[in-house]
């Protein structure tokens, strides 16, 4: 069923609708939680309420646009809620929650790059997720998040730098929060 007919469809109240769209974007929701949160549990439990919130919101979405950036934007919300009351494990503790269910591969594969991604800002983390994990254009990110989109591209543009930078020498700063600068 095409994703508009599910909103429409999930706004009257019907529930395999809700379903569907549950199902299409749970993962995306989950690695999203995920790296920007560190902690299975916890992303875990936040996509459910993210899911949640969704659907009590159901009549806030827009059917002509996707779904997508509009659920990414709530989790991302509830994320930086969730940083500001807790603190977090390291990446490199993880327990790979999930990782003997096939969907959760494209998560698990990337795990090369997390102690990376753990030392660069949040900021950064954030628009490196939206952009290569989830393939969202720079547009939809600026939406999501909230931002300008020159903001959102120089972001991204110190996000790669920080990461070239890392990926190309040797930690002599490990535990140093990455910067555009290494």
């Amino acid at each position: 069923m095409d994703e508009s007919l599910l909103i429409t469809a999930a706004q009257r109240g019907d529930r395999d609708a809700m379903a569907a769209l549950y199902r299409k974007h749970r993962l995306q929701a989950y690695q999203t939680a995920l790296i920007v949160l560190r902690d299975p549990h916890l992303a875990d439990d936040l996509v459910q309420e993210a899911f949640i919130r969704a659907f009590r919101e159901i009549g806030r979405c827009d059917p002509g646009r996707p779904f997508a950036p509009w659920l990414a934007r709530i989790v991302i919300n509830l994320c930086r809620n969730a940083l500001r009351r807790r603190r977090l494990l390291p990446l490199a503790l993880l327990d790979r929650q999930g990782a003997g269910d096939p969907d959760y591969a494209a998560t698990e594969d990337r795990a090369d790059l997390w102690p990376i991604l753990e030392r660069l800002s949040h900021a950064h983390r954030e628009v490196l997720m939206l952009r290569y994990f989830h393939q969202f254009t720079e547009p939809e990110i600026a939406e999501i998040l909230g931002l300008p989109l020159g903001t959102v591209k120089s972001r991204l543009h110190a996000a790669r730098q920080a990461v070239k930078s890392r990926m190309e020498a040797p930690d002599p700063g490990h535990g140093k929060e990455l910067t555009p600068d290494g």
